[in-house]
């Protein structure tokens, strides 16, 4: 696996390139981790025995300059996984911190560790549901992840042992008796899945932690500020109006309820919470007095599931972008208006880059035979102000100049073997 550290934000570039310099490469069997960088020949860093998957985090705030990756200590099967934590100089990183994870989990962490920085950057997350059935475990850390108690350990590695600020262990009884009915089972299940977002506030931080439980979605907020739970909310599915699709069309109908199954995801921006559950979003405003406020701004339910849920950073109508199977769908949260934007047979992948006022969305579009096809659009934020729909289909264009000038399709270059150069190795095969 290859993963690009991102360039740092507002530097000024010391030549043509802008881009990234730095690539972290991930060996067979992730037994090591290797950072390269396109101004040197030699190999920058060598990561014994990285954890699977876990890719790197990059600490907010501080435009791309410090960044950190997770790996596991092989010498010892007691001792829990280390933090490492890099300081990007733009063409080169420099590791200036190490430290352990809590080690009360050491002997029953089954998994790797889940680990998230705040907005603020001041705080480190680990939070798991591997290692109890029916709950969570979670650990908060400081920016160096340091408490009172925090001792040196290994003289020559120089790995401090963590102590986590805080710790939450929410467990439930998983299994217990429910009411008798016609629709109702005698025996009812405690939530299986929990998923956490950072949630940043006018005065404070919080984490928010979502669960589905008997079609109702349990939110718990833990206040960084005051250190405990703030609050604990279930948010129901009855639902007078709700977003529903209809091939190409989104219209706003009245239900009875919405029947919610199989929790996502969970982001957040700009006081705007999304909760996807398969082929629901439900849209909350968050607010703040003596606690957490969640008031309900929407539904969206589409005919497939959904793919990905978007947030557009820089949009004043918090605007979020939501690709659910062959159609790409914008929403606006502060009109609560729908636009279908792109309508194909098979989307494989989609990305959205945003810069100056308006997103780029770029989308592989599956092609007769084997080959894809690139699509690109730009999407500035007035449009998505404009009452009336905008569809645009890849099979069927409209007729309209407009409608064909929306979406463009990228002409990539194809390479061969013959084409690639070693960079590292300084040897071209052509």
């Amino acid at each position: 696996m290859l993963l690009w550290i991102p360039p740092i934000i507002d530097e000024a570039p010391e030549g043509a390139y802008i881009n990234c310099k730095q690539l972290l490469l991930f060996t067979d069997n992730y037994l090591h981790a290797k950072l390269y960088s396109l101004d040197c020949t030699t190999i920058l860093w060598t990561i014994e025995t990285p954890v699977p998957n876990s890719g790197i985090i990059v600490k907010p705030c501080l435009k791309n300059r410090i960044w950190t990756l997770v790996g596991e200590q092989i010498l010892t099967t007691s001792h829990p996984p280390v933090v490492y934590l890099f300081f990007n100089f733009g063409s080169e990183s420099s590791l200036f911190h190490t430290f352990e994870l809590t080690d009360e989990e050491s002997t029953t962490r089954l998994c790797a560790p889940e680990l998230s920085w705040s907005q603020s950057g001041n705080w480190l997350l680990d939070f798991s549901t591997n290692e109890c059935l029916f709950g969570f475990c979670m650990d908060l850390y400081n920016s160096l992840g340091l408490g009172t108690t925090s001792q040196s350990i290994g003289s020559g590695l120089e790995i401090r042992k963590g102590t986590p600020v805080a710790t939450l262990n929410w467990l439930t009884d998983g299994i217990h008796q429910g009411s008798a009915g016609a629709t109702k089972s005698l025996v009812t299940y405690g939530a299986l899945k929990y998923l956490s977002l950072w949630v940043q506030l006018a005065n404070s931080e919080v984490v928010v932690i979502a669960s589905l439980l008997d079609g109702q979605v349990e939110l718990l907020c833990y206040s960084v500020l005051k250190l405990r739970l703030t609050k604990v909310a279930f948010l129901n599915a009855n639902i007078r109006y709700v977003w529903q699709q209809h091939g190409s069309t989104v219209r706003k109908v009245i239900t009875k309820g919405v029947q919610l199954e199989d929790l996502n995801a969970i982001n957040s921006l700009n006081h705007c919470l999304s909760i996807t559950c398969h082929d629901t979003i439900l849209v909350y405003v968050l607010s703040e007095t003596e606690t957490v406020q969640f008031d309900h701004k929407s539904t969206l339910k589409f005919t497939e599931p959904i793919d990905a849920v978007i947030h557009l950073k820089d949009s004043a109508q918090n605007a979020m972008i939501v690709v659910a199977g062959q159609y790409i769908i914008a929403y606006l949260v502060e009109r609560d208006s729908v636009q279908v934007l792109f309508e194909s047979s098979i989307i494989h992948d989609t990305l959205v880059y945003e810069q100056d006022n308006k997103c780029t969305i770029l989308i592989k579009v599956a092609n007769e035979g084997l080959k894809s096809d690139w699509y690109s659009m730009n999407v500035a934020y007035e449009e998505l102000l404009r009452d009336e729909p905008t569809i645009t289909s890849v099979k069927h264009r409209p007729p309209t100049q407009d409608s064909r000038s929306r979406w463009q399709r990228l002409h990539l270059p194809s390479i061969t073997n013959d084409d690639i150069t070693d960079t590292f190795g300084l040897k071209s095969r052509s």
